[in-house]
């Protein structure tokens, strides 16, 4: 943050959300002073001295702070309550978000659950089998698969802007949805495994703001057919988890790999064509691969390729070659409002950049991320 030539450095926790440019100069008297906004947000995980600082400030206000065991049995009493003797049409994605709440609902309305899996050739590919072969076995209840990959892609074909892609893919979603809905009987809501952090991102509440429209809130349309219902709406990814363990679920659906509900379509800058869906999914495998061999998966919360839509000048054989260029973003976090990109060692990503250039097509180099959040996002789009 710079005000004239001064530079002011911000410590972690504090962020600085606007310069003299779009604030209006603040009229003092007859001195007018240029208003630079922050904000400070103690609660998140990389703030240093943050949970201190909040229980400094509850001594001061003669507060007593108390921890709350997330009530398990009231989240699914009220799900009853909601839902009554209707029936729930659930996006299941084979994700942690997805399950828990699919999990919830379940417990509540058994098999007046009704999950659906939309195929959208978007996801990787270890989420049909979470949704096609565990859900099965743990609720004795069939989810419906929908094989909509060609609808898909000629739906976003030509979209380059992030924000109409997601809002258009949670368009296609919910229309799908609704649907399927039609031909069941006595289908009133559509359950989603909306967190608080997409919650947060979309710009749901009246002062925050838009950071990028999740598929499943800012994505939404305005008019729909049925109602929401999402119980894990108001809990962060590590809550989440932590209500899946008690619901006991298997360890490798509430530690995998967090995954976009657009899916690859958000880590494709440009025009996404059946062939560059190719492309990133061998990259993205080359990426898993690597840093499961090399014993890592459990110490980096997300790690995946995007195709940038830049090239770059490469040599191949003996001759020039002009490619894209494949980014790798890996990131730390426990809540994923803040995040720190992944300390991997230097001869794991050579191998995945070697891998990459040499096995992938029309791919001239690789790059690392290594921006936090703030002020990136976890995906680049």
């Amino acid at each position: 943050m710079s005000h004239g030539d001064e530079v002011i450095k911000l410590p972690r926790g504090f962020r600085y959300i606007a310069s003299s440019e779009n604030i209006k100069a603040a009229s003092i008297g007859d001195e007018k002073r240029n208003i630079y906004g922050v904000q400070f947000h103690p609660e998140v995980q990389h703030t240093n001295y943050g949970m201190e600082i909040l229980k400094n400030f509850l001594n001061i206000c003669q507060e007593n702070p108390e921890s709350r065991e997330i009530n398990i049995k009231d989240i699914i009493d009220d799900i009853k309550v909601k839902v009554g003797n209707k029936k729930v049409i659930m996006a299941l994605s084979g994700g942690t978000d997805s399950f828990v709440a699919a999990t919830l609902i379940a417990k509540a309305i058994g098999k007046n659950l009704i999950p659906v899996y939309v195929n959208s050739g978007l996801m990787r590919d270890n989420a049909l089998k979470n949704v096609t072969q565990i859900f099965p076995k743990l609720f004795a209840i069939k989810p419906k698969v929908l094989k909509v990959k060609n609808i898909f892609l000629n739906k976003i074909k030509n979209i380059i802007d992030p924000e109409k892609k997601r809002k258009t893919i949670g368009l296609l979603y919910v229309r799908l949805f609704e649907k399927v809905a039609q031909k069941q009987k006595n289908v009133g809501f559509l359950g989603q495994g909306t967190t608080y952090a997409d919650f947060i991102h979309s710009k749901s509440t009246k002062h925050a703001a838009l950071i990028k429209s999740h598929h499943n809130v800012g994505g939404l349309p305005k008019k729909m057919k049925l109602k929401l219902i999402e119980p894990i709406r108001y809990f962060y990814t590590d809550q989440v988890r932590y209500i899946g363990k008690k619901l006991g679920l298997p360890e490798e659906i509430l530690y995998q790999q967090p995954f976009p509900g657009p899916g690859f379509a958000v880590r494709i800058l440009g025009k996404i064509t059946d062939n560059r869906l190719r492309k990133l999914k061998q990259a993205d495998r080359i990426v898993m691969d690597e840093i499961e061999k090399a014993g890592l998966k459990n110490q980096i919360f997300q790690y995946f390729a995007i195709l940038t839509n830049t090239k770059s000048t490469a040599i191949k054989g003996d001759g020039r070659f002009y490619g894209e260029v494949v980014a790798i973003r890996a990131y730390t976090t426990k809540d994923r409002m803040t995040a720190d990109w992944a300390k991997i060692p230097f001869e794991v990503l050579q191998k995945i950049s070697t891998r990459i250039v040499n096995e992938v097509p029309e791919v001239s180099r690789v790059v690392y991320d290594i921006t936090t959040k703030p002020p990136a996002t976890m995906e680049w789009e």
